[in-house]
């Protein structure tokens, strides 16, 4: 039962999925657990292991990630390098860019939407991918291309066209894709 249970935990962190122990490297963005802008990721030890004292992200019930698999290189879609934590392991995405993290980032009368793309537990700007700008009378983008909004649970987004710009009117997301040459885009989150 015992042997179980730690396979189920350990599940939860896959060795699918990237893993970040380290720096993190210029011109990506990690989210979540501390460094910004391609500033160091604080907490994460170096090694194999992140399990140590401080904010270290630990697999879930403490058991560490496995090694990590360096970050991807490029991303389709004009999307960026970010690392998200899933099963409380940090894991190396590519997702949309986002327009705003705080309201402030937006226009006057303007809020920060959060995008679909966060760490596990979390729906805020600050730990989110996606994020956009619109009026506080729009509802939240949860049905929007995932062009622009990203995908949830470290899924990743596959679609028929390269990119997307999606705008609320107020009431509802509209998008139009390949720099405004069509108005329709097939497009599904799948599992890495």
């Amino acid at each position: 039962m015992g042997v179980a249970i730690v396979l189920v935990l350990l599940a939860q962190c896959s060795p699918e999925r990237q893993v970040l122990f380290s720096d993190v490297p210029p011109g990506t963005t990690a989210y979540g657990i501390g460094g910004v802008g391609g500033g160091p990721a604080v907490g994460i030890a170096t090694g194999g292991s992140n399990i140590g004292a401080g904010p270290s992200v630990g697999g879930t019930g403490g058991n560490p990630c496995p090694e990590p698999d360096p970050p991807p290189t490029t991303c389709a879609h004009g999307f960026e390098v970010v690392m998200h934590v899933h099963g409380g392991c940090g894991v190396w995405e590519c997702a949309p860019v986002n327009e705003c993290t705080p309201d402030r980032d937006c226009p006057s009368g303007s809020v920060c939407f959060a995008g679909l793309q966060c760490d596990d537990g979390c729906a805020s700007p600050e730990c989110c991918s996606g994020n956009h700008c619109a009026s506080a009378s729009c509802p939240a983008p949860a049905n929007v291309t995932c062009l622009a909004v990203g995908c949830p649970a470290g899924d990743v987004c596959m679609a028929a066209c390269d990119s997307a710009r999606c705008t609320c009117d107020g009431a509802s997301w509209n998008c139009t894709y390949d720099a405004g040459a069509t108005t329709n885009c097939a497009f599904a989150c799948t599992l890495p």
